[in-house]
């Protein structure tokens, strides 16, 4: 992993008119970097960096957003000590029978994560952005985060 998220996370739910319900999350936050590979080394439309120097600080911000149906939604309950993963906060609020569509072989999910690093790097933005979950994902590298 070539950097440490450090995010604060929020979690939206509307009611769909079928029953179902849109999940929103959306996290924003700090990152550090781990020396190493970049995450753009792989891109190969462009010319960007292969390695990162560690501890380079940025910011993160995105959102990840997918239908769950199944299980009843209990708008007032109670986060386990961690609630951040979306799987932990999806079983929180719906229940066990409740399926996210970002975590199955699903065309109806987004997902967006901007990077931007301080400017003692050489490349300083780097996104990962797609849809679809499982072997129906669809997800496209764009920029880095390098030194070198």
């Amino acid at each position: 992993m070539w950097a440490t998220d450090t995010v604060s996370r929020t979690f939206t739910v509307k009611r769909n008119p079928n029953g179902s319900y849109r999940l929103t999350r959306r996290d924003r936050g700090r990152f550090r970097t781990n020396a190493g590979r970049s995450p753009g080394r792989c891109e190969r439309k462009t010319t960007h960096g292969h390695t990162v120097l560690a501890n380079k600080t940025g910011t993160v911000h995105g959102f990840l957003a997918g239908t769950i149906t199944g299980g009843t939604f209990r708008p007032n309950a109670s986060c386990p000590a961690n609630c951040g993963f979306t799987d932990v906060w999806v079983a929180t609020f719906f229940g066990p029978d409740a399926q996210f569509t970002c975590e199955l072989n699903s065309r109806d999910c987004l997902f967006d994560f901007e990077y931007t690093a301080s400017k003692s790097l050489r490349w300083r933005h780097w996104s990962d952005k797609g849809t679809g979950a499982g072997s129906l994902l669809k997800e496209r590298f764009y920029g880095d985060i390098a030194n070198a």
